[in-house]
């Protein structure tokens, strides 16, 4: 089972600075634990807080065959940042057979996130990552075993390094390859490497393609592999002053770009009237010194997923005047955006005003569309939130407060989501942090798990 991860940028440039820090406060506060950690299951309103170490996060969370769940993401650990994956049993409480208790962290060398996360048939766990706040590019794979042990079968030691690009996102091909996206400066890279861990030759230039350079490319986010194996990328074009659209890049599978998905392989996504009309030009407008009104927006894709009639979604969000709201898009198999969707191909959901952050998606075997993310408002601090649609695109309104929920924590913290998934009796799970301020002043960032049912009734018992 593949769960992909659903991009972390905006929390990591407002509260890991913060966390960063605090961190040696948070230690000395008491916050930081030597050796396993502290959970106890799902409570009864389907939370459930992981304290490992002074500072940690999940950005991905997928479920395995035997319906424990698996987490991945950074733990700050004696100086620097590891890979963290964590394994829980299906109410929550930690396996306590895999790794110390439960959790593992992996060593790189450098302060490293781990990203998204793979489980297979035998138990076996693939993370990938990349450099956490560092100028300096890698990508990271790690290969456990179903105990927690590193894979010795997997690369050096169960671990592979590559310093083409800093790694962002990652799935599995039906071959068992695994492909990873990463970027570095305004490069946008994919790398495959066989079952093994070693760089597959049949792809791009001794395991990497070069599939879009430039200036005017922001990172990459996400990507997925196709039923007949072609590569969809997610990234984003842009600059400060026109704002930010997504893109999306189309592969064979050799790593050459598909000529046949929009312009030589390369969809930007257009702005429509309704996306202009949302600015607010006193505040986002700029006028060129030839008159020119430029009119500024930010679409950002956060992640994306492949119907199986092989149409696109993205999830993200628009910004425009002082509003943020969550944003699904829909494409056709050649890039052009799907007019049978939403509205002109695109649907917004608003939360109730602030920002509204789409972090990730899913599709249900009736076609429907889950999207989780997080909302904020001077109301309300930053909390989970689901929204689920029709294939339409329309809002399903038998799910929730009209086809929306938003779940606040009674202590009022800062919960940032990352990733979801889905079981197989139909609990949605969303992953991410909480960063809650302890004894001292200082703060302390936790594993954060919520757990729903698909009525969307937060439950602490799978529906």
């Amino acid at each position: 089972m593949i769960e992909q991860h659903r991009p972390w940028r905006f929390a990591q440039m407002v509260v890991y600075p913060i966390c960063a820090v605090l961190l040696a406060a948070a230690a000395a506060s008491g916050g930081c634990s030597s050796g396993g950690y502290f959970v106890s299951g799902f409570d009864e309103n389907g939370w459930l807080t992981t304290e490992l170490g002074p500072d940690s996060t999940a950005h991905a969370v997928a479920i395995q065959s035997d319906s424990k769940i698996v987490a991945a993401g950074s733990a700050y650990n004696e100086g620097h940042y590891d890979f963290a994956v964590l394994r829980y049993q299906p109410d929550g409480f930690p396996d306590t057979s895999f790794g110390n208790g439960g959790s593992v962290l992996t060593t790189f060398g450098s302060d490293v996130w781990g990203e998204a996360i793979v489980t297979d048939s035998e138990g076996r766990v693939v993370v990938a990552g990349g450099e956490r706040l560092s100028p300096t590019q890698g990508v990271y794979l790690a290969r456990y075993n179903a105990d927690g042990s590193l894979d010795a079968t997997f690369g050096e030691g169960g671990k592979v390094t590559t310093s083409i690009a800093s790694g962002k996102s990652m799935t599995v091909g039906e071959d068992g390859k695994i492909v990873v996206v990463g970027d570095s400066g305004k490069d946008i890279w994919l790398l495959r490497y066989t079952t093994d861990g070693a760089p597959d030759i049949s792809f791009g230039g001794n395991g990497a393609a070069l599939v879009a350079q430039g200036h005017e490319f922001g990172p990459a986010i996400d990507v997925a592999i196709q039923p007949d194996g072609k590569v969809v990328v997610l990234a984003e074009v842009g600059d400060v002053i026109y704002g930010f659209d997504p893109m999306l890049v189309r592969c064979h599978p050799d790593g050459s770009l598909d000529a046949a998905f929009g312009e030589q392989g390369v969809v930007v996504t257009p702005r429509s009237e309704r996306d202009l009309a949302r600015a607010n030009f006193q505040e986002w407008g700029l006028v060129l010194p030839d008159g020119t009104l430029v009119r500024s927006l930010n679409k950002r894709g956060e992640a994306l997923a492949i119907q199986p009639d092989g149409r696109i979604l993205v999830a993200g969000s628009i910004t425009g005047g002082d509003s943020t709201d969550l944003l699904l898009i829909r494409y056709n198999p050649d890039g052009a955006l799907d007019t049978s969707f939403g509205i002109d191909g695109q649907v917004y959901s608003d939360f109730g005003g602030g920002t509204d952050w789409g972090r990730d998606l899913t599709l249900l075997p009736d076609n429907k569309i889950v999207v989780a993310g997080d909302s904020d408002s001077e109301q309300q601090p930053s909390h989970f939130v689901l929204a689920q649609f029709h294939g339409d695109g329309s809002p399903n309104l038998a799910f929730g407060n009209s086809g929306q929920v938003s779940l606040v924590s009674s202590d009022r913290s800062v919960d940032i989501a990352f990733d979801l998934a889905v079981s197989q009796d139909g609990a949605v799970l969303v992953a991410g942090h909480r960063l809650r301020r302890i004894a001292g002043g200082a703060f302390m960032s936790d594993v954060i798990l919520a757990r729903y049912g698909l009525s969307a009734s937060q439950t602490g018992s799978p529906p």
